[in-house]
């Protein structure tokens, strides 16, 4: 049971490490790219912004169809 509690601390010291080696490469790769990512974010919510605008649009059009025809 002390080997494996030992073995699990090692292992976890490895993994602190390893995220901390990641971490610059992961900082310049959002300094670097960063340009880019708030295009993956913001092209989805204009999409969904327009499609709803044309729910909405069309909502209206068929109200006021509805009030002019009775």
């Amino acid at each position: 049971m002390k080997g494996m509690n030992r073995l699990s601390n090692t292992a976890m010291m490895m993994a602190t490490t390893s995220i901390q080696e990641i971490l610059p490469f992961f900082w310049l790769f959002i300094t670097v790219y960063g340009s880019q990512i708030y295009k993956i974010f913001t092209l989805p919510a204009l999409y969904y912004s327009v499609y709803v605008m044309n729910c909405l649009k069309e909502k209206e059009y068929w109200r006021i169809y509805y009030q002019q025809t009775n």
